[in-house]
C-alpha cells in the first residue's frame, strides 16, 4: 500500500535540466557526475526579484520557479528520467521550498541508484522527515546582497539546522565585491567539512579576490571562488595541502582520492559518492557550457505513450 502511494505521487515542475554536478555547484557530491535538475514553482516571493548576471544560475532558478504554468509530472516519470539520462544526482530546487510537500517525490527517487538532494533559496519550510531523507543540500546565501536582518538570521539558522542534521551540505555565497569582512562572520558559523562557494561580481583586478580566498581558507579548508578569470576551483587536502581535485571551468579534470581519502596522507575527505576521476566526455557534450533545460510538457507526451 505504501509503495502504491509513492508511485502515484505527482510533482509540479517548472523546468527540468541536465547538467554537470559541479556546475550547480556541488563539488563534494558525486564529483565528475551528471545531474537531473527539477525546478519546482515558488511558494513565496524570492529574496531578490532579479539576480545580477554573475550570480551563476540563481537568476534562471528564480525565473523558472516563478513560472505561471508548471506541469504536473508523475514522480515515477521523474525517477524513470533519472535512469534514462544515467545521472548520478537528482536535485530538487526552487525558491522558498516547502520540503514537507516534496517528501513523496524524495521517497520515490530512492528507488533509483542516485544521490538525491535539495537546493534551498529564500525562506524555507524545512520538514524534519524530508530533510533526513535526502543525501545532500545546497543553500544559496544572498546575505551580502539582501539588506534584511530577518533574511540574514533566517539563512544562518537554516545553514546550522541542515548542518546539524548530518546531511551533506554545500553553500553558495554571493558578493558584489570581494570584501573579507562580509564573508568572515559567515565562515565562522560553517562547519569545516562543508564546501563554501563564493561568487564575486566585481573582482577588482583579482588582487582582492586572492586576499579574500587566502583569508577565508585560513578559517575554512574547503573554500572555492567563482569570479572569472580569477576562479579558485581546486580542492586541497586540509591535512597535508596536496591537491586532490583539479577543475577547469567547473569540469573535473582529475581526482586523486582513493576511497574518499587524500592520495598522499590518507586524510578522510568530505566527498560523497565518488563517481568519476574526471568529468566524462559524454556529460560534457550533453551539458555544453552549462545546464540544458527541457520543457516538462514535452516529456509528459512521451510518458502518456509509455516512453519513460
Amino acid at each position: 500500500m505504501g509503495t502504491e502511494k509513492i508511485m502515484e505521487c505527482v510533482v509540479d515542475a517548472a523546468s527540468l535540466g541536465y547538467a554537470r554536478v559541479e556546475d550547480i555547484p556541488l563539488f563534494h557530491v558525486a564529483p565528475g557526475g551528471a545531474a537531473l535538475r527539477v525546478v519546482v514553482p515558488a511558494s513565496c516571493e524570492p529574496p531578490l526579484r532579479s539576480c545580477p548576471p554573475w550570480c551563476g544560475d540563481v537568476g534562471e532558478i528564480v525565473a523558472a520557479a516563478g513560472s505561471e504554468s508548471p506541469v504536473r509530472l508523475p514522480c515515477s516519470l521523474v525517477a524513470g528520467l533519472a535512469r534514462r539520462w544515467r545521472v548520478d544526482v537528482v536535485i530538487v530546487e526552487g525558491v522558498c521550498l516547502d520540503t514537507r510537500r516534496l517528501q513523496p517525490l524524495l521517497e520515490n527517487l530512492k528507488s533509483v541508484d542516485v544521490s538525491v538532494g535539495v537546493r534551498l533559496l529564500g525562506a524555507v519550510r524545512l520538514g524534519e522527515p524530508a530533510i533526513s531523507s535526502v543525501d545532500f543540500a545546497l543553500v544559496d546565501c544572498l546575505c551580502p546582497l539582501v539588506d534584511s536582518v530577518e533574511y540574514r538570521i533566517g539563512t544562518l539558522g537554516l545553514i546550522e539546522k541542515v548542518a546539524s542534521s548530518g546531511v551533506q551540505l554545500e553553500i553558495a555565497v554571493y558578493m558584489e565585491e570581494p570584501r573579507v569582512e562580509h564573508l568572515t562572520p559567515l565562515i565562522h558559523r560553517i562547519p569545516g567539512e562543508v564546501g563554501v562557494h563564493v561568487f564575486v561580481g566585481d573582482p577588482r583586478g583579482g588582487g582582492p579576490v586572492r586576499v579574500l580566498y587566502e583569508e577565508a581558507r585560513r578559517r575554512h579548508p574547503f573554500i572555492y571562488i567563482h569570479s572569472p578569470p580569477y576562479d579558485v576551483l581546486d580542492t586541497f587536502c586540509p591535512n597535508c595541502g596536496a591537491i586532490v581535485a583539479v577543475r577547469e571551468d567547473s569540469a573535473l579534470v582529475a581526482l586523486k582520492a582513493p576511497g574518499g581519502r587524500c592520495w598522499r596522507c590518507g586524510f578522510k575527505l568530505p566527498f560523497r559518492r565518488l563517481v568519476y576521476e574526471r568529468t566524462r566526455d559524454t556529460i560534457l557534450r550533453r551539458s555544453g557550457a552549462g545546464t540544458v533545460w527541457h520543457d516538462p510538457s514535452m516529456l509528459t507526451r512521451g510518458y502518456s505513450r509509455g516512453r519513460t
